[in-house]
């Protein structure tokens, strides 16, 4: 079996079960704050746009990253996660 490097591995699909143990709000929030620094904080340049696009303004990727986890936390479980699947939607599938 050859191993491939990894730049030649293709992007796995991130799921989460909200029914099992990834699906506590604490792993949620912590999985948004990575996330959110793993999307944004490599694109510093278009932050900007970023921003405008979810109406934020003077955006970083900690910024960000603390934004989301801010809007999480401002509610119960459901509202945690609709606030996940709004930012997070095209990257992660949850399941119930």
């Amino acid at each position: 079996m050859a191993i491939k490097p990894k730049s030649e591995m293709k992007p796995q699909p991130i799921e989460i079960d909200l029914t099992g143990p990834d699906g506590n709000v604490f792993f949620l929030i912590a999985k948004a704050r990575s996330l959110a620094n793993q999307i944004w904080g490599k694109r510093d340049p278009e932050m900007e746009e970023v921003g405008d696009t979810f109406g934020i303004t003077d955006l970083t990727h900690a910024t960000m990253a603390d934004k989301i986890a801010a809007e999480m936390m401002e509610s119960d479980y459901e509202h945690a996660v609709e606030v996940f699947d709004k930012y997070f939607g095209e990257y992660v599938t949850l399941y119930r």
